[in-house]
């Protein structure tokens, strides 16, 4: 039988190939697992492993060192990397120490089940292990490594900066720019070690995320669309080995989803402000009150009333008054119709305020106007 060992932070990744493994190659492979790179080197120093599957990115120790380190001392194990970002820098690394592939999270199982069979016959088996001494030089991540900027006082606790990052996600999901990269900056200079461990970060963070969308589902699919990329926000979170880095990154990635929910919100006003058009004009016989067309959009009057002349620039009153006369035009082409059916026809009550409206609009009266069509 093959040893094959699984090294990744997240247990149920670990599980989750243990679980392929067993299904797909009983009584071919003995599984171990590693929590980390730091883990794995020491079980490297105790056995030797036909497979390596590890991630790239882990506290610790990465999934690179520990390929640079198995690659120095002529280790003939196969290295597959995990990886969950389509990152090419990562895996040209990978792929230039000598692992003999890279995968994906999360793992298509019928691509690495495909993967593990090629490898089989190729498999070697040996007594070399990685040597202590090799182990003992390498320096771990320390909690100081990962709070890598300068803090100053108060230092936040975990309650502190839950508080902060809900007024983090208002500024954001308001579209505040400015005002959301002042918080990014304010939030990270007040991160210290000595007031939270780095796990308890790494878990308000991601909980700030999941509340983001929760209040406002609009960036459910901004989010979901950049998984498993350099813009997947709960990936960087959970993988920057340093907060400096994550700082940079969530600027980066906060102000591209901002820009997505610009281009969402926009496409969602210029949908009610078509539709207002279509009510309007389908109920411009009847009276129409800026309170009663908001309404059908279940918006506030003031803010439909600023929304549709954003779109259109003219006012509600302005564009219903345009859509009537445009209609009391075409209705004056019948000549059976008469001028107070044709003021019924397009919302006035009587004749005198229909006369009015339209005179203001054309220059003319409406008997004028139609004259001027019987001499065309």
């Amino acid at each position: 039988m093959y040893r094959i060992l699984l090294v990744d932070d997240d247990q149920n990744i670990v599980d989750g190939l243990g679980s392929i493994i067993k299904q797909n190659f009983e009584n071919i492979f003995v599984i171990s697992s590693a929590c980390d790179g730091s883990d794995a080197l020491n079980r490297l120093t105790e056995d030797y492993y036909h497979v390596i599957i590890s991630d790239i990115r882990m506290p610790k120790l990465d999934g690179i060192s520990l390929l640079e380190l198995i690659s120095k001392n002529q280790i003939p194990s196969v290295v597959i990397m995990l990886s969950g970002y389509d990152d090419y820098t990562y895996i040209r690394n990978a792929l230039r120490l000598g692992a003999y592939d890279y995968l994906l999270k999360p793992v298509n199982i019928q691509n690495f089940v495909s993967m593990l069979r090629l490898l089989i016959p190729r498999l070697k088996d040996s007594s070399v292990k990685l040597q202590a001494e090799e182990v003992s030089c390498v320096r771990p991540e320390t909690q100081g490594d990962y709070f890598d900027l300068p803090a100053k006082e108060p230092y936040y606790t975990k309650e502190d900066l839950g508080k902060e990052l809900e007024h983090l996600s208002a500024g954001l999901l308001s579209m505040d720019e400015e005002g959301t990269k002042d918080k990014i900056q304010g939030i990270f200079s007040h991160l210290s070690q000595e007031a939270m461990a780095k796990e308890q970060f790494k878990q308000v963070f991601s909980a700030f995320l999941y509340t983001l969308m929760q209040k406002n589902t609009t960036l459910i699919p901004i989010i979901a669309g950049y998984k498993l990329s350099d813009n997947d926000l709960a990936a960087q979170i959970k993988n920057q080995p340093h907060i400096s880095q994550l700082k940079q990154k969530m600027e980066q990635i906060l102000q591209l989803y901002m820009e997505q929910l610009k281009k969402q919100q926009e496409k969602k006003e210029e949908y009610v402000v078509k539709k207002a058009q279509e009510y309007m004009e389908k109920h411009c016989s009847e009276q129409l009150l800026l309170s009663d067309i908001a309404a059908q959009f279940h918006l506030h009057p003031n803010y439909f009333s600023s929304l549709f002349k954003k779109q259109l620039d003219m006012t509600v009153r302005d564009y219903i008054l345009q859509l009537r006369m445009t209609k009391a035009k075409e209705l004056m082409k019948d000549s059976s119709l008469k001028l107070l059916d044709i003021a019924l026809a397009v919302g006035y009550e009587d004749a005198a305020h229909f006369n009015r409206a339209f005179k203001n609009v054309t220059g003319v009266s409406p008997s004028m106007y139609r004259d001027g069509i019987k001499k065309q």
